[in-house]
């Protein structure tokens, strides 16, 4: 016969067991909503990652194709005879301190410079510009800026001083983008030399003014002798 106290500590016993096992279940319970929440998340991560990787060879890609695109631009200039410069301009003014010129190599290639000798900025084209040539020159310039036609380009000839000191005759073409609405946004243009060309001219008029000059004197003789 249990006497009453152990009936009282049999009573308490059973009493703790089963809440120890609303305990237990209560854990259990919350485990496995952690571990659900937590699959979920790896889930959530490994589609993570998959986009990701995704991401990651779609910019090796494009950096592959924009190298191979620098490559051949690079290439180019070493086998074209122009040299280029892009205005980048900001706030739809060309005059603006943020507006920016830049030079290609072959640019400067042409007239003797670097990079270093030759910086990016108009002041660098205004020391070699031949003054006699750049007012004109700018005027053209300016004419492209203020046409309302998107086709428009100009073509002007003007020489700049060659490193070695000697002015050299250019030919270049000029042409801007604008957006939808009218917004210029850049000015590039080309620049060839084009010295054989003035020389070619300047011999042709020398010899047309020696065949008009040969033909004066013996027009003299003729009308000397007639008369």
């Amino acid at each position: 016969i249990l006497k009453q106290s152990d009936k009282t500590q049999l009573i308490n016993r059973a009493q703790s067991a089963e809440s120890n096992s609303t305990t237990l279940s209560d854990e259990i319970a919350e485990l496995k909503s952690q571990l659900a929440s937590t699959q979920q998340l790896n889930e959530s991560l490994s589609e993570q990652v998959q986009q990701l990787n995704a991401n990651t060879v779609e910019l090796q890609n494009g950096k592959h194709f924009l190298e191979q695109n620098q490559a051949a631009w690079h290439l180019a200039q070493t086998v074209i005879s122009e040299g280029y410069w892009d205005l980048k301009v900001a706030d739809n003014d060309p005059d603006s301190p943020n507006s920016l010129i830049t030079w290609s190599d072959k640019f400067r290639e042409l007239i003797g410079y670097t990079k270093e000798e030759f910086p990016e900025g108009w002041d660098s084209y205004f020391a070699v510009a031949h003054p006699d040539d750049l007012n004109a020159t700018m005027a053209s310039f300016n004419d492209l800026m203020e046409s309302d036609d998107p086709n428009f380009q100009y073509v002007t000839e003007y020489r700049m001083k060659h490193k070695n000191g000697e002015y050299i005759w250019f030919r270049e073409h000029g042409a801007c983008l604008r957006d939808a609405q009218g917004i210029l946004l850049r000015v590039v243009g080309g620049a060839r030399n084009i010295s054989d060309e003035k020389m070619a001219e300047a011999a042709q008029i020398q010899k047309n003014e020696q065949v008009q000059s040969n033909y004066k004197q013996i027009s003299h003789i003729v009308d000397v002798i007639t008369n």
